[in-house]
């Protein structure tokens, strides 16, 4: 049985959008961020990290967040899936910031999340 709030999920399953081959990788749940008038976007540690093969970003992305693709989708009640988000990076000096501006994200791919996981 799981102690953690309804709120705070364990995580969800994810891959990027345009490898639809790809293995999907745990985004593990670490805390909710706002981001402008959005209060629900989630800061999560995917694991095994994307690496630059998978992803086709430069870098390998283990810490980042996820913010909706689409109006009226909340990751807070997320019931419905697949469901598509953005997933971004912070600078370092932001990365445990309760509060960021939109303009300090930058999106770095398209992914999807296929379902959520539970606790273990």
């Amino acid at each position: 049985m799981s102690t953690r709030p309804s709120d705070h999920p364990a995580g969800w399953l994810l891959r990027p959008a345009e490898n639809a081959a790809a293995v999907p990788h745990r985004a593990r749940f670490r805390r909710w961020v706002v981001c402008g008038e959005r209060s629900n976007y989630a800061d999560v540690v995917i694991e095994p990290p994307l690496d630059p093969t998978e992803s086709g970003v430069p870098e390998t992305l283990t810490r980042v967040i996820l913010a909706p693709r689409h109006r009226g989708v909340t990751l807070k009640s997320l019931t419905r899936f697949p469901a598509d988000v953005y997933v971004a990076t912070a600078p370092q000096v932001l990365l445990d910031a309760a509060a960021v501006q939109p303009d300090a994200l930058k999106i770095r791919i398209w992914a999807v999340l296929e379902g959520a996981i539970q606790d273990e």
